[in-house]
C-alpha cells in the first residue's frame, strides 16, 4: 500500500514539474498545437493538487476526475489536431472528437454521483487520442526537414501516444472487473501512476526542445 502511495504522489509530482518547466520556459516559441498543451499542463498539475487535497480530506473525488478526463481529451485531441498535415484527417478527428466529447459530457453529467471511475468514457477517449497521436507520429517520421529526436511535437506526441495506448488496455475493462478484483483494481492504478511518471518525462523533454525566440 505504501508503495502505491509513494507513485501516486511521484506522478503528482511529476506533473507539477511539468507545469513548473512549461513556465519557466515561457520565452520559447509555442505553435498553436503547443499552446494547447501549455494549457492542459497547468490545468493537469492543478487537478492534481485538487484531488491530493480532496483525498486527504477523505473527500469522494470521482466526479473530479471524471470531468478532468474530458478536459484533458478535448484539449489533447485540439492540440494533436493542429500539428497534423492531412486537411481530411484533420476534419474528420475534429467532428469525432467533439461529438464524442458531447456525448460522454451529457453522460458523465447524468451520472455526476458516479461512484466508479468511468472507464467506458476513458475508453472512447483514449481510443481517439491514440488514433490521433498516431497519425501525427507518422507524419513526424516522414518529415526530412527537422532532426525527429529534436523535434518537440515527437517527444509531447510520444508521450501522448505510450501513455493513453497503455491507459486504454489498463482501464478499458475495468468496469468488468468484479468486487472479487479489487486487488487486480487496485494495481491498475499503479501502472496508471507508472505511465504518468513516463508520459511526464516525455513532455519535460518536448518542453526542452522548443525552439528558443530570437531577440
Amino acid at each position: 500500500m505504501l508503495a502505491i502511495l509513494i507513485l501516486a504522489y511521484t506522478s503528482m509530482v511529476t506533473t507539477i514539474i511539468v507545469a513548473i518547466f512549461v513556465y519557466f520556459n515561457k520565452y520559447k516559441i509555442f505553435d498553436s498545437g503547443s499552446r494547447i498543451f501549455r494549457i492542459y499542463f497547468f490545468i493537469a498539475a492543478g487537478v492534481d493538487i485538487l484531488l491530493f487535497i480532496l483525498q486527504s480530506l477523505k473527500i469522494h473525488n470521482i466526479a473530479v476526475m471524471n470531468l478532468f478526463s474530458l478536459a484533458q481529451f478535448l484539449l489533447i485531441a485540439l492540440a494533436l489536431n493542429h500539428w497534423m498535415k492531412n486537411e481530411l484527417f484533420k476534419k474528420i478527428l475534429r467532428i469525432s472528437s467533439l461529438i464524442a466529447f458531447s456525448a460522454l459530457t451529457v453522460k458523465i453529467l447524468v451520472n455526476i454521483e458516479l461512484k466508479e471511475f468511468d472507464t467506458f468514457s476513458l475508453a472512447i477517449e483514449n481510443i481517439i487520442l491514440v488514433i490521433c497521436s498516431s497519425i501525427v507520429m507518422i507524419n513526424l517520421t516522414g518529415d526530412t526537414r527537422q532532426y525527429l529526436f529534436k523535434n518537440y511535437r515527437f517527444w509531447i506526441t510520444l508521450a501522448v501516444f505510450i501513455y493513453f495506448s497503455v491507459s486504454t488496455v489498463v482501464f478499458a475493462t475495468g468496469n468488468l472487473l468484479i468486487d472479487d478484483h479489487v486487488y487486480v483494481r487496485r494495481y491498475t492504478w499503479v501502472i496508471n501512476s507508472i505511465m504518468s511518471i513516463i508520459a511526464n518525462s516525455l513532455y519535460i523533454k518536448g518542453i526542452l526542445c522548443l525552439p528558443i525566440k530570437k531577440n
